[in-house]
């Protein structure tokens, strides 16, 4: 299976989403043999998570009653990020328990942003990883090095270290993805 990861990041409206995904479905409708072997993965902004999730949902209530359009069972909702803690004072974060509301499969972890600009340890992201997992939300763990450590021939030391420090303790059955996302790109 194939994935394609939109990542809205700090962009578009619930109103937004509704335009967005009503295009999706047009583009689909014409192109159903392209979305064959592709799982679409929407991680929207956590003010349109509700939205998003309510009109899969009746895209796949849809689908059961014979109404709907067969490629809308490959589109899951993730999210762009979540807090390792269940709960607590940490104004503006979100938990997998309040994830789990939404029915998000997948949450993005260890993106480049979170870890340049909110100094994200490999060891903090080590602890979300497991967070989501003992949600049932899978992991879309991003690794990735500076221009820097690639101009410096460091690629590799860089992506073995954090895969291997953000996945400590993780077993390998677990279901997640890895997405080679560097900072220079």
């Amino acid at each position: 299976m194939k994935y394609c990861i939109a990542n809205w990041k700090m962009n578009m409206t619930s109103k937004d989403a509704l335009t967005y995904l009503n295009e999706i479905e047009k583009n689909a409708q014409k192109n159903k043999e392209r979305f064959d072997n592709v799982a679409m993965i929407i991680c929207p902004p956590y003010t349109a998570l509700d939205l998003v999730s309510a009109m899969l949902a009746q895209e796949n209530q849809n689908i059961l009653s014979n109404q709907g359009i067969a490629y809308i069972k490959n589109i899951e909702l993730g999210a762009q990020n979540m807090n390792p803690n269940s709960n607590g004072a940490y104004t503006g974060e979100i938990s997998a328990s309040m994830l789990n509301q939404y029915g998000i499969k997948w949450s993005i972890l260890g993106h480049s942003e979170r870890r340049t600009l909110f100094n994200e340890s490999n060891e903090l992201i080590n602890l979300k990883v497991k967070a989501a997992l003992n949600n049932n939300i899978s992991p879309i763990l991003c690794v990735g090095e500076t221009l820097e450590e690639r101009d410096s021939g460091k690629t590799e030391a860089v992506l073995s270290r954090q895969l291997e420090e953000c996945l400590s303790g993780v077993f390998s059955s677990s279901e997640f993805l890895i997405a080679y996302e560097p900072v220079w790109a």
